[in-house]
């Protein structure tokens, strides 16, 4: 009930001012209209410019995707599919040393395995033959005219095998002779990394 009398009064004593200094408030009204319009035109052109940016944007995003589909229709006329859609080419070099260090690891453990293996044949007495001479089977260097076809050369420690300009084709474990990637792959062995990527 306080608050009800208390507006009322508050009423009717702002009434009876407004009524009695009414010239003055139209005296001050007179000077903020002034400053309410220098606010208002402040911020329609501030507002017209952000819109005249934000028009400028999509002008520029618009030339953008139009010169993207452009070049799109481009490559789709040249290669048949859309540059989105063209897969990128895999960096081969970074996993290139990755993969050497790896198979030259697998090669010394094979030339440990094999210089081990070679000293325990040297170790153990040669069996007595029917003849007085041991006979060696030809190297696979000597092999003859079989050898002008090899293609491919096999290491028999990691069963991998190399193409003939490999670098890894000329370790010491690599001695078996291949004319084809389908002959050594059904002898078990598998492509070089480096030499056949795509293998």
């Amino acid at each position: 009930m306080k608050k009800f009398i208390i507006g009322a009064l508050l009423l009717l004593v702002g009434i009876s001012g407004f009524s009695f200094n009414f010239f003055d408030f139209l005296t001050f009204a007179a000077g903020l209209v002034p400053i309410l319009m220098i606010i208002g035109g402040s911020l329609a052109v501030y507002l017209g410019i952000e819109e005249l940016k934000q028009s400028d944007n999509n002008d520029n995003e618009a030339k953008i995707k139009s010169a993207h589909t452009q070049e799109d229709e481009l490559n789709k006329e040249s290669t048949g599919e859309p540059e989105s859609k063209i897969k990128p080419v895999p960096d081969t070099q970074s996993t290139k040393p990755a993969q050497e260090t790896e198979i030259k690891i697998e090669e010394k453990h094979a030339d440990k395995q094999q210089e081990e293996d070679e000293h325990a044949e040297e170790k153990t007495p040669p069996l007595p033959t029917a003849s007085s001479q041991v006979t060696e089977p030809p190297a696979p260097e000597e092999a003859g005219p079989a050898s002008a076809s090899v293609q491919f050369k096999g290491n028999i420690e990691t069963l991998v095998f190399h193409s003939v300009a490999c670098n890894f084709a000329n370790g010491k474990n690599c001695s078996m002779n291949f004319t084809t990637k389908e002959e050594a792959e059904t002898q078990g062995y598998k492509p070089c990394k480096i030499c056949m990527p795509d293998a």
